[in-house]
């Protein structure tokens, strides 16, 4: 995706998220050497920044191109298995037709006011609120979240399918479990 796309996806996040405007982002492509990652990741995925990042954050947020084509990388795939097992927010955004859209899993701080009153995060108002908002998020980038499959995923180096599959089948209960998000 493009920067200025990306950057539109993250200031929708934080706005359906309400975070305050000192919230930071860790973004994994700009923090590690996109050309040595086999340098910096090492042979195991759990002692990595990307995976420290991951377990000290609050949310975690991806970002899809238009497409969806981010849900097929091997490594987005892990991080949300990875964060679904810490029972961590896990986002998505996009752009489509030049918009932002963002999907979450639950009820964001947004759904819950309706002309300036907070209301329960389960009551009517905000489920319908939070439905009608889901429902702009582009079928296809939906899609290809829910047909994610961490084994097939892409991946510019092979050895990071083994590190990956091995981790996963080691530590975070085998690609099974890792897959049921």
């Amino acid at each position: 995706e493009s920067i200025l796309a990306f950057t539109m996806c993250v200031e929708e996040h934080a706005k359906v998220r309400r975070l305050r405007k000192n919230c930071r982002y860790w973004v994994c492509a700009y923090t590690n050497d996109q050309h040595q990652l086999g340098l910096e990741l090492g042979k195991d995925p759990l002692q990595t920044p990307f995976y420290n990042a991951l377990r000290l954050c609050k949310g975690a947020l991806l970002v899809l191109a238009e497409g969806g084509e981010a849900a097929d990388r091997i490594w987005c795939g892990f991080e949300a298995s990875i964060a679904f097992r810490m029972r961590t927010r896990y986002d998505q955004a996009c752009i489509a037709d030049g918009q932002p859209h963002v999907l979450t899993f639950e009820p964001a701080e947004t759904d819950s006011t309706v002309n300036g009153i907070h209301l329960p995060l389960l009551g009517i108002e905000t489920l319908t609120a939070w439905t009608g908002r889901q429902e702009t998020f582009p079928a296809r980038g939906l899609w290809k979240l829910l047909a994610t499959d961490l084994e097939r995923g892409d991946c510019s180096n092979e050895q990071d399918r083994s590190v990956i599959c091995s981790a996963v089948e080691k530590d975070l209960g085998g690609m099974r479990r890792a897959t049921r998000h």
